[in-house]
């Protein structure tokens, strides 16, 4: 008996809801095995040596839920079962160095514990094709067309990528969502792709094919990682302002990243920090060396700046200083293995950014020349250069990039610290500590003199929170 055309899709929903069913199930439980693992890495402490033991015993628990619910030993989860194995040998370093009461060594192993912790929730958001899976339950389909949907799903990811091709790859991150972070442009293995402040650009003369997409895996738009309105994890929240009379003088709000990079530099954390410096009012992404090229950076520049790419070929230990969508970028190629000499990343809260010629236009309305204008800054709903001019944000309004109108993370939820002028007092910023590298940099720097810290209350987290939901509340 043959089956209605219209019938067609009800009979294939038909057979395949089961599955489907199953399939988010089974993410629900790896998600939050996975919730749980993040909550007890963000209990664990160096300083406190004797409370590791249990924490890694519930990790472990969670971690053989992930590891029943996962086929590890499947092709298409090579990466994942390797990135795996690396948490486990560190957790293990971990638990050594707790009973041998070795807090430098904990300290080390809780790093690397992060860093192996954020690759498995990377390789769980890539889109995977299990093989077997999808050929059995095509056993059940009937028709050359049902044979035909297969190979295409079966090729998704080749497709996403080869659409590069067709149409230029503006598209691929989604229409008009590009925030021009350059991390496609490190990604192809071909050098096929060049970022600038209008998105990405094919150039032509790649595989794709072979490739399968590294440019999409990559892109903080097309796979961010988990909507929400949290604040993300954290272990301490901190209000902070700079004690180096030069770094106030030119920062925005209480002068944290500018001071923060100074102290990398200085204290030999990092050889160079990756920065954004003005020049007139165009954005200039580069290697920040020394203490004086640090401080050329201090502000806010407001438009967008393909930064990754600075870092392709830089060699040693580098620190830096990015866009929450740069810091995202960041954290997926280090676990493809390309810039895994980032050894400290702090992001910076984003209400929005604005395409190139937006700050130059506001100038010349306002009779000023752009080299001389110094000062940027975007707080209470007006734009304020130098002190001389003011404009309502709304002025912006024609060169807000598309892609900042919806955002998954505003807050760098994968910042070792991240950093913005929510919730505190003006001349002040506002420190979301996340991470044991976090932490230790901190305390250094308190220690050191070079900022000051004071606690915050529930309202500073409340008005982050409502920051949190503004910028999340529509989903492309």
């Amino acid at each position: 008996m043959a089956i209605p055309k219209k019938g067609l899709p009800i009979l294939l929903i038909l057979i395949l809801l089961p599955a489907a069913h199953a399939h988010v199930s089974q993410e629900g439980r790896v998600d939050m095995a996975m919730g749980e693992i993040g909550a007890n890495l963000g209990k664990m402490s160096p300083a406190d040596l004797q409370g590791i033991p249990d924490h890694a015993k519930e990790i472990e628990t969670h971690l053989e839920v992930i590891k029943g619910e996962l086929d590890l030993g499947a092709d298409y989860n090579r990466e994942l079962a390797g990135s795996v194995a690396d948490f486990e040998a560190h957790l293990l370093k971990l638990e050594e160095a707790a009973a041998e009461g070795d807090g430098a060594k904990a300290l080390a192993a809780s790093r690397d514990l992060e860093r192996a912790h954020a690759r498995i929730k990377m390789e769980l958001q890539r889109p995977k094709v299990d093989r077997d899976r999808l050929a059995l339950a095509l056993g059940g389909l009937l028709g050359t067309w049902l044979l035909l949907a297969a190979l295409m799903f079966v090729a998704s990811n080749r497709l996403q990528a080869r659409v590069l091709k067709e149409r230029t790859v503006e598209v691929f991150p989604g229409e008009g969502l590009c925030g021009a972070c350059g991390a496609c442009e490190v990604a192809c293995p071909d050098g096929a792709i060049e970022v600038n402040h209008q998105g990405p650009r094919y150039l032509g003369g790649a595989d794709c094919a072979a490739c399968e997409g590294s440019c999409i895996a990559v892109c903080p738009v097309q796979f961010p990682g988990e909507w929400g309105d949290g604040l993300g994890p954290f272990r301490r929240m901190v209000a902070v302002r700079s004690r180096l009379p030069e770094v106030l003088a030119r920062a925005q709000d209480g002068g944290l990243a500018t001071t923060l990079a100074i102290h990398l530099l200085d204290s030999q954390r990092a050889e160079g920090v990756l920065m954004v410096r003005r020049r007139g009012l165009s954005p200039e992404p580069f290697i920040a060396r020394t203490r004086e090229e640090a401080l050329s950076a201090a502000g806010s520049t407001y438009a967008l700046s393909p930064s990754l790419p600075t870092l392709e070929g830089v060699e040693g230990r580098i620190a830096m200083v990015g866009l929450p969508c740069q810091v995202t970028g960041a954290e997926k190629l280090g676990a493809m293995e390309k810039l895994g000499n980032i050894t400290f990343k702090a992001g910076l809260f984003c209400r929005a950014n604005f395409l190139p010629g937006g700050m130059e236009a506001l100038a010349s309305r306002a009779g000023l020349s752009q080299k001389g204008v110094r000062r940027v800054d975007i707080s209470g709903g007006r734009v304020h250069l130098d002190g001389r001019a003011e404009f309502p944000l709304r002025a912006l309004a024609d060169y807000e990039n598309p892609g900042c109108k919806v955002c998954a993370d505003p807050l760098a939820r994968m910042a070792d610290i991240s950093i913005g002028g929510v919730g505190v007092p003006k001349g002040w910023s506002l420190a979301v500590v996340r991470t044991l590298e976090g932490e230790a940099v901190l305390d250094e720097m308190i220690g050191k003199g070079l900022i000051k810290a004071a606690p915050v209350d529930d309202k500073t987290r409340r008005d982050l929170e409502r920051f949190a939901r503004a910028k999340t509340a529509v989903k492309p």
